[in-house]
């Protein structure tokens, strides 16, 4: 086995226990504690997107909620949103004046009180949004992407080695 094959599976291999990790947490958050927080603050985030150039940026917004919770009697801060998207709550606007408007229209409102999904093992784990989104699954693609590149490499090498034999 070549080494780009070795290196393609190995890289597979990690990002599909990284998925299985993200699935499995995501998946057991469902079952988590559920206490009562409150919105502390929201924003809206411009960041910078691949688009279907390498070189070609393209501007974009989404929404970030940051939020505190009481677990024992002692207050905490979070701004997860799931297991999956991480701190976007929304995302994908083309105007930030789009995504002021979204904020405007949902429910995260500062001072808003808001379920908290809490992680019995860990209280500051905390999402706002328990389960598994599409976004979940991502390390699970790149990883089935890498190990099937890995596959096709040695493929590859053999079919060449072969002809080479041929010769």
């Amino acid at each position: 086995m070549g080494k780009s094959t070795l290196a393609l599976l190995i890289l597979g291999s990690l990002f599909l226990a990284i998925g299985v990790w993200l699935l499995s947490s995501a998946w057991s958050s469902n079952s988590w504690p559920i206490v009562e927080g409150q919105i502390e603050s929201t924003k809206v985030v411009a960041r910078f997107s691949q688009v279907s150039s390498t070189t070609q940026r393209k501007l974009d917004y989404s929404i970030e909620v940051r939020y505190a919770y009481e677990v024992d009697g002692v207050i905490h801060h979070g701004q997860r949103y799931s297991l999956g998207t991480g701190h976007t709550v929304e995302g994908g606007f083309s105007k930030k004046s789009d995504a002021r408007e979204w904020l405007k229209q949902s429910n995260f409102r500062i001072n808003q009180p808001i379920n908290v999904y809490v992680d019995p093992n860990d209280v500051k784990n905390t999402v706002l949004y328990a389960g598994i989104l599409w976004s979940t699954w991502v390390p699970i693609y790149i990883s089935l992407l890498f190990i099937g590149m890995g596959f096709f490499n040695h493929r590859y090498m053999q079919s060449k080695a072969y002809q080479s034999t041929l010769q």
